[in-house]
């Protein structure tokens, strides 16, 4: 028997599979024209977005590889609260015991805040409301901190029995495992701390909110870390989906700085400030030959790592104009020289009995010494510091447009090429008066920083050959190719050899007994080198024959200094030294304050450095060149060996 057709039932179900086919393509249709620019955002910011991956800023080592600043990898940890989103409300212990051994492990206080972290919330996203996915607990955890978090959360017990309900245990098992999880980063460090931080610099961190977070960066705010930032800080990488483009580590900066050198500098120049209370001090070593700097201090001084008061943040030797005083006094006598070639060190010249008046009358003007004289020699004027024997030398001898092209040759109004982004110029201005020129000559009214002095004696030491300071040796990368070399190199020849020769040798009588640097007189090596003793400008200070009623010389405010080089045979290292705002009682000069000091860090920089001393053979010197001809004029300036009778305006 054949079994009954119901078609009218196979025609109900081919409608409701017709009719449901129709409703699923409208639904399709819907979100694929209608809702697709929507839902073609929301794939991209779930699987199109980049999230970078950070690269490890490159290090910077002094000239031996010892490490001043290195970037160590760390965890940023963070809490998806939207795991704990599905957990029923009798679940709500768990979340606290995660929270309470989060807090133990990354020693916070606040288990409340901690707790608060892993509390579902949502957020507002154009006319959408989603989950929150991303808190932030705390930055740059140590590797070790980490590991130990997660093992403990994977080992952390539950007050219930998760093998009863599948569900419930994978939610369990998300929240041990996946509600604190933790992003790469770095945290710049400086192993060597107070050591040389106006050199090294700082770094400062960057934010800027992404889809998935917080992405951060360090930005070089001074010194080498913000001069080279772009070759340190190197390229991030990325990850979209799962592809991943790996990052590209920055480069290392490799300087001239010696470590040993730095710290032998830097704890004598502290004890010099606790002895004389002062506000400050600041010194500047080189090697005349190279112009490589070893060592460069400037007090007072910061943690790179812990900045507690910015006005510790200006590097002295090479930010700073100061008044040079005595020191500037070489520059005089190198012009002097350069000029007439034969200086008469024996020609006697009056000194006033202490008091020159250049001006009398209403508008008098006069310039004194601190110890009167009445006669002196042209190197005895050298050795005891005269100002008036100076300023007579020079209205004699050096024309002032002579001398300002001296100064211009010497580099002291042009800031020197240092890759050190707080270099500043110095200001020699072109003598307009005689009275002004005559101060000039002696360093006042000029403002140089320790860097400008150091490099003029540095050319002296080379032969009057002025060298570019180089404190950066090269940039290489961490297998040690070399991707930028920086050699010495020479910017102009200021001096003849027989200048340079000359000057020397009164510049090591100025360090013997009766000139005003006996104290530095070293039984190692010969010195060479001048005092100086200048008053400390304060454009602050109230001074009401001034326009704006400021700018002039707080009293007790001095700038004693000894810059020189040794040994002068055969010169290894030029180094100033020189204190800011000594308070300590009694007269501050450059001699008697700064000397001892520079001595002693001579001798053990000499020691650690192994220079040979020379002084059990002392050479032979001569005041002027031997018979015979003369070096060729040097490339920096062109000077007539005639005098012009009238030599002011």
């Amino acid at each position: 028997m054949t079994p009954p057709v119901y078609t009218h039932r196979l025609r109900w179900l081919g409608l409701t599979l017709t009719l449901g086919y129709v409703a699923l393509a409208c639904w399709v249709g819907h979100f694929q024209t209608l809702k697709r620019a929507e839902y073609v955002q929301y794939r991209a910011a779930n699987h199109g977005a980049r999230h970078p991956l950070p690269a490890r800023r490159g290090a910077i080592k002094d000239v031996h590889g010892a490490v001043l600043a290195v970037s160590a990898p760390v965890r940023t940890v963070c809490v998806d609260p939207g795991i704990a989103a599905d957990l029923p409300e009798a679940f709500e212990p768990c979340r606290l015991l995660v929270a309470a051994k989060v807090a133990e492990v990354l020693g916070m206080d606040d288990v409340a805040a901690v707790y608060g972290k892993f509390q579902p919330r949502w957020i507002q996203r154009g006319d959408k409301r989603i989950l929150d996915r991303y808190e932030l607990l705390q930055r740059d955890v140590p590797l070790e901190t980490w590991r130990r978090l997660t093992n403990e959360l994977a080992r952390l017990p539950f007050p219930f029995n998760e093998e009863k309900n599948p569900k419930i245990k994978m939610l369990l098992r998300a929240l041990r495992h996946r509600a604190v999880f933790s992003e790469p980063s770095y945290r710049r460090l400086y192993p060597s701390g107070r050591l040389a931080p106006h050199v090294v610099g700082l770094v400062r961190v960057q934010e800027t909110n992404q889809l998935y977070g917080v992405w951060r960066w360090e930005e070089g705010v001074m010194g080498i870390e913000r001069q080279f930032d772009h070759r340190l800080r190197g390229a991030p990488g990325y990850q979209v989906g799962r592809e991943r483009l790996l990052p590209v580590d920055g480069a290392n900066v490799v300087l001239t700085l010696d470590v040993g050198a730095q710290r032998i500098v830097r704890t004598a120049l502290v004890e010099l400030v606790r002895e004389h209370k002062a506000e400050g001090a600041v010194a500047v070593v080189l090697r005349p030959r190279t112009g490589d700097v070893v060592a460069m201090v400037s007090l007072p001084d910061f943690d790179p790592e812990d900045v507690r008061d910015v006005n510790t943040l200006r590097n002295w030797a090479v930010a700073a104009q100061i008044e040079p005083g005595s020191t500037f006094k070489a520059v005089t006598f190198a012009a002097a020289l350069e000029r007439v070639r034969r200086l008469p060190w024996d020609e006697k010249v009056d000194c006033e009995n202490g008091v020159w008046w250049l001006v009398r009358g209403r508008h008098s003007d006069r310039i004194r010494d601190f110890h009167p004289y009445r006669e002196l020699t042209w190197l005895d004027v050298l050795r005891k510091s005269s100002n008036i024997g100076t300023g007579k030398l020079a209205e004699r001898f050096v024309p002032p447009d002579f001398f300002h092209a001296v100064c211009e040759a010497l580099g002291f109004n042009e800031a020197p090429e240092l890759y050190l982004p707080e270099v500043v110029r110095g200001n020699v201005p072109r003598p307009e008066r005689r009275t002004t020129y005559l101060r000039m000559v002696f360093g006042q009214s000029v403002a140089v920083t320790p860097l400008h002095m150091a490099l003029a004696y540095a050319t002296i030491a080379n032969g009057g050959v002025l060298m570019r300071p180089r404190l950066v040796a090269r940039v290489e990368d961490d297998e040690g190719r070399v991707l930028l070399e920086n050699p010495p190199s020479v910017v102009r020849r200021v001096f003849s050899p027989a200048t340079a020769t000359n000057l020397t040798w009164a510049l090591t009588q100025v360090v013997s007994p009766g000139g005003t640097g006996r104290r530095v007189e070293s039984r190692l090596y010969t010195i060479a080198g001048k005092t100086g003793t200048a008053q400390w400008y304060d454009p602050d200070y109230p001074n009401p024959y001034t326009k704006d009623g400021k700018g002039g010389y707080p009293p007790g405010a001095d700038y004693p200094s000894f810059v020189g080089f040794f040994p002068a045979t055969q010169p290894e290292l030029c180094m100033l030294i020189g204190l800011i705002k000594p308070h300590s009682p009694g007269r501050h000069g450059g001699g008697s304050v700064v000397g001892p000091t520079w001595k002693r860090v001579a001798e053990q920089l000499g020691n650690y450095l192994r220079i040979r001393p020379d002084r059990a053979a002392p050479p032979e010197w001569l005041p002027e060149p031997a018979d015979g001809p003369w070096p060729e004029a040097p490339l920096a300036i062109n000077p007539s060996r005639e005098l012009p009778e009238e030599v002011y305006w």
